[in-house]
């Protein structure tokens, strides 16, 4: 039992009667679990959105790091580090001379990396080269 007040004072009434009172239908209920339903799917779908677009990212960085480090390996130069900035994955070298040959590098990253992400390679010197 609910209490409920009323003009009268305190007296005892059943859900049945509050819910009566209240012109509450099942229709309205069902409406009610529609829209709450709606409201979730709407924040849920631009949340996954993000989380696999990060999640493509991670896996981007960690092809073009393997590629990298396959690309110095044997020469004077070494890679400092593989990161995303922005919709950018920028590459980091550090090395004394001319750097390797980009072919290898750039057709095993664009093999996983779309085009559309720009994959950059900075020489310690400042020189930026798109792969």
């Amino acid at each position: 039992m609910i209490f409920a007040v009323d003009a009268g004072g305190d007296r005892r009434c059943s859900m049945d009667e509050i819910e009566d009172s209240l012109f509450i239908t099942s229709w309205d209920r069902r409406r009610a679990k529609v829209l709450i339903a709606a409201f979730v799917a709407l924040l849920l779908i631009p949340v996954a959105g993000a989380m696999f677009w990060t999640l493509e990212c991670e896996l981007w960085v960690r092809v073009t790091d393997r590629a990298a480090h396959a690309w110095v390996q044997g020469t004077d130069w070494e890679v400092s580090e593989v990161k995303q900035a922005g919709s950018d994955i920028v590459i980091t070298v550090l090395g004394q001379g001319d750097t390797p040959p980009l072919e290898a590098p750039r057709e095993n990253v664009r093999w996983d990396v779309p085009n559309s992400v720009d994959v950059l390679v900075i020489e310690a010197s400042g020189r930026t080269t798109t792969l």
